[in-house]
């Protein structure tokens, strides 16, 4: 149950992460910080954006890469503590 409230949160997350580098015009990981302009980026197109944006984006994308591999690891255990087989998953 845990691990389904978790994986709901974490898609939530993934989501929002998506939405946010849309409507923002890219993301800080990708963006750059540069005599103090700070600038979003999305396929080399650059945004610039306040100090405050930029550091929220950093640490949200962060946030993103930080929950989604042990969430899915954790659902591989659980998947297998039922039963299933990982082979399962291939066809």
């Amino acid at each position: 149950m845990v691990i389904k409230v978790l994986r709901y949160m974490v898609g939530a997350n993934f989501l929002l992460f998506l939405v946010e580098c849309f409507w923002l015009g890219g993301d800080a990981f990708n963006g750059r910080a540069s005599g103090g302009h700070y600038f979003l980026a999305d396929h080399q197109r650059l945004t610039e954006v306040s100090r405050g944006v930029f550091l929220f984006c950093y640490c949200h994308a962060l946030s993103v890469m930080i929950t989604i591999p042990p969430v899915t690891l954790a659902s591989l255990v659980e998947y297998k503590l039922k039963g299933g087989s990982i082979r399962d998953l291939r066809r």
